[in-house]
């Protein structure tokens, strides 16, 4: 089971806190009568989504691997948990975080599939490298790079194509 790590991150704790109670929403929900709905539809399942954005080298990944340990080797009951890191660490986390259950994302991707595209990264290049999901249309993209509507929306059909989760 999960349990408080003495001196870890005090991020990486909150993770944790935060899927116990998944956890155990999920056992009292299993004991009580399902709930039927009048209407179909499909339920989201929460994602809990770490962004390093443009931190981390090789280093990080034994944070990474602790995230995961304090999992116990599964994903947690009733959520969804991704860690997004720099695309110089995506194939190595991805290595990392196998048969435990925590998804590795990329930060971005572009809308081609390839091409004269210096320091951006295809989404099946993503794909290739043992992503399961990829973020678009973040805030900081927007409001640094200008990007539109429009260019999130290739993104995303991007992500889609080359079958990667959109955050």
């Amino acid at each position: 089971g999960l349990s408080r790590r003495r001196g870890g991150a005090p991020e990486l704790d909150a993770a944790v806190r935060f899927v116990q109670a998944l956890r155990a929403q999920e056992s009292n929900r299993k004991k009580s009568a399902p709930i039927r709905a009048k209407r179909s539809f499909r339920m989201v399942r929460p994602l809990i989504a770490g962004n390093w954005k443009m931190h981390g080298t090789a280093a990080s990944l034994t944070e990474a691997k602790a995230l995961a340990d304090a999992f116990g080797g599964k994903a947690p009951a009733g959520a969804d948990v991704a860690i997004c890191a720099p695309a110089t660490l995506v194939e190595r986390l991805a290595r990392t975080l196998a048969g435990t259950g925590v998804w590795t994302g990329g930060q971005d991707c572009h809308a081609e599939v390839q091409g004269a595209f210096t320091g951006d990264v295809a989404a099946e290049m993503l794909k290739d490298a043992g992503a399961h999901c990829v973020i678009v249309g973040h805030s900081e993209r927007r409001q640094y790079h200008a990007e539109t509507d429009a260019q999130v929306a290739a993104k995303a059909q991007a992500a889609i194509r080359a079958g990667l989760f959109v955050i």
